[in-house]
């Protein structure tokens, strides 16, 4: 952390909002596999679809092994998330891409914090 920001924290000041965040438009993920990945904010319309589907934002294991919360994983993953060109991404797609667990729970919660 640059200390700028440890500056701003102790004084209770929040850190800088980034234009992507700002505008809505994402930012950029860098798995273990070194490929770029734009994560996106949910919209105001998509919270309650969003929260109704229930998927789990801690160990992503949870929504992957359930046979009622995987193709909801697979909806957002695929809305949400994109290649470095604006394509959006599978679920077997990152698999086959190497992503590990961890690395899609830490998409998610990108997500989260993004949408605000």
């Amino acid at each position: 952390m640059n200390e700028e920001k440890k500056v701003n924290q102790q004084e209770g000041k929040q850190a800088p909002v980034s234009l992507a965040t700002m505008l809505g438009t994402g930012e950029f993920f860098t798995p273990s596999n070194g490929k770029d990945y734009k994560i996106k904010p949910l919209k105001i319309k998509e919270v309650q679809e969003f929260s109704e589907d229930q998927l789990s934002l801690g160990p992503q294991f949870i929504n992957i092994a359930n046979p009622k919360l995987k193709p909801k994983l697979e909806k957002w993953v695929n809305r949400q998330i994109s290649d470095r060109d604006g394509n959006p991404v599978t679920l077997k797609q990152l698999e086959e891409e190497e992503w590990d667990v961890r690395e899609l729970r830490t998409a998610l919660l990108k997500m989260a914090d993004l949408s605000g």
